[in-house]
């Protein structure tokens, strides 16, 4: 039996899965600091809908349950990604995208 590498996940799956990451954040966070969910819905992106811990936080939640889900170290942070104003943190749709980003780069070769 070879071992072969999982299939990409699929937007669906890895929306649902941000989801999650937006729940598990909400119960770490007072009522009114809890973040809504939807694709356009602000994470980190200056609006203060997420402050600096609360992102840290995130992205903690986000590479612990891509493990788990994916069965890959998916890196979603690296020194300059929050300096380009279209970073992947500024809203749900563009974090949902660069997980998947980040799951076919961790993911091995076919």
């Amino acid at each position: 039996m070879t071992d072969r590498p999982a299939p990409a996940p699929s937007p669906a799956d890895v929306l649902r899965l941000v989801e999650e990451c937006v729940a598990a954040l909400n119960e770490l966070l007072p009522a009114a600091e809890r973040l809504a969910f939807s694709p356009t819905a602000p994470l980190y992106d200056g609006s203060g809908a997420m402050d600096s811990l609360s992102l840290v936080n995130f992205i903690v939640i986000a590479e612990g349950k891509i493990k788990e889900r994916f069965g890959v170290d998916a890196v979603l942070y690296r020194e300059h990604t929050l300096e380009n104003p279209a970073h992947p943190f500024r809203n749900v749709q563009a974090f949902a995208e660069h997980v998947r980003g980040a799951v076919a780069a961790a993911a091995p070769p076919a």
